[in-house]
Formats: C-alpha cells, structure tokens, sequence
C-alpha cells in the first residue's frame, strides 16, 4: 500500500488490514499487528546515529519529507 507509512501508526494499521496484502494472503489479525508494529522507518535521529560524521539533507515531495540522504564530509 503507497503511502501508508506517511500516515500516523493507529490508522495505517487499520488501512493494512483492508488492503490487498490482507485480501489475497489471509494472514491473521495477529500477523498483521506483528508486522505493521514491528515495521517502522528510521527517523531523523536514528540515521544521523548511524552516520555520525555525515551531513543530513531532507528529499521532499509534496511537501513532506520522503527519505534523507547521508552525505558523508571527509576532512583528510
């Protein structure tokens, strides 16, 4: 499902449970849960943890923040 992960966790959980995945794989509420509550996309502070020396630049589309990109500054 496009987009899902953009929308706050409680109603993108519900959306998962209407959409194709629970349609044609039948898996159960329980699954569905697992999965949607165990999935998340790093934030902000989890990539610049991961890239401590690297400058974050935010991509944006439609006015929200789509991916970062770590561009790392070497100083040799």
């Amino acid at each position: 499902m496009p987009f899902v992960h953009w929308l706050p966790r409680g109603l993108g959980c519900q959306l998962v449970k209407l959409g194709p995945w629970r349609l044609l794989s039948r898996p159960s509420a329980a699954t569905i849960n697992a999965y949607w509550w165990g999935t998340q996309l790093p934030g902000q502070r989890e990539i610049k943890a991961l890239f401590p020396n690297a400058t974050l630049k935010a991509e944006r589309m439609f006015g929200l923040i789509k991916s970062y990109d770590a561009i790392e500054t070497n100083s040799r």
